[in-house]
């Protein structure tokens, strides 16, 4: 989820807004249900310290540029 909102370039709400009308993506990600905004923003923000930059490294990875 936090690499589809750097890629987007979405807000924490906005992203799980997404993810909650995209019946595909949460199909991938394996989940029924969407976490709270708070949810997502506190994990990340527990993590951050010890990835930074994954999000660049797997967007780099996956993510064809044109």
């Amino acid at each position: 989820m936090l690499c589809i909102k750097t890629y987007l370039n979405l807000t924490y709400r906005e992203i799980c807004e997404v993810i909650e009308l995209s019946s595909e993506i949460r199909r991938i990600l394996k989940i029924q249900k969407v976490p709270n905004y708070s949810t997502l923003k506190k994990f990340f923000k527990k993590l951050a310290p010890n990835i930074r930059g994954l999000n660049e490294v797997i967007l780099n990875r996956f993510v064809t540029k044109y």
